[in-house]
Order: C-alpha cells, then structure tokens, then sequence
C-alpha cells in the first residue's frame, strides 16, 4: 500500500505558470550563454572539417565526373564517382533495412 504523504505536495505551486513568465504575468528574458570547452572545441573542429570537406569534393575528379555532386533538378547524385539516380535510391533503402532485419534478428 502506498502512503498518501508521498503524493502530498502541500503548498508547492508546481508548473502553475509558463517558465517565459515571472509571478505577476511578465515576461521573463532568456539571455544564451556562450559555451566553453573541450566539446565545445571539439565541436567547432568538426565543423570547420566538414565545411571543408564539403567544399571541396565537388572540385576534386575521379573518372572524369566529380567525386561528390548532388544535383536535385537533373535527379543525378554522384557519390565516389558513380552515378546514382532517384530510382537507385529504392533499391538502397530495401536493402538497408533487409541488412538491419537480419543484423537484428
């Protein structure tokens, strides 16, 4: 049997009003604060890479195409210099989810 001196709250006013707003109905500011830290600077490394890195594969040649290009209007997605089009996508995702069927399973 549980006690009803757990479920007591007495007084406590819990969730009775918004957390953006103070006791008599006014704003409450939210001011960021910068983060520090080794994730932080973790975190601002990788994305300098990946800005780079995606800068820069559309400019490099493998086979005469680009190594990686994503063109949305034209259907053409060029990864590792291979041409993929949207129907190829399909075939991906049925057998991406066959492999975690039987990787689960």
């Amino acid at each position: 049997m549980i006690e009803d001196s757990i479920y007591d709250t007495g007084n406590e006013a819990f969730r009775d009003r918004m957390s953006n707003t103070t006791e008599d109905g006014k704003r409450n500011w939210f001011y960021v604060s910068k983060s520090s830290g080794k994730f932080t600077r973790w975190r601002n490394y990788l994305n300098y890479f990946y800005f780079a890195l995606f800068f820069t594969l559309p400019l490099l040649r493998y086979h005469g195409r680009p190594f990686f290009m994503i063109n949305f209007p034209k259907g053409e997605f060029i990864l590792f210099g291979k041409i993929f089009w949207p129907q190829d996508f399909f075939l991906f995702a049925v057998g991406m989810i066959t492999m975690i069927v039987f990787v689960i399973l």
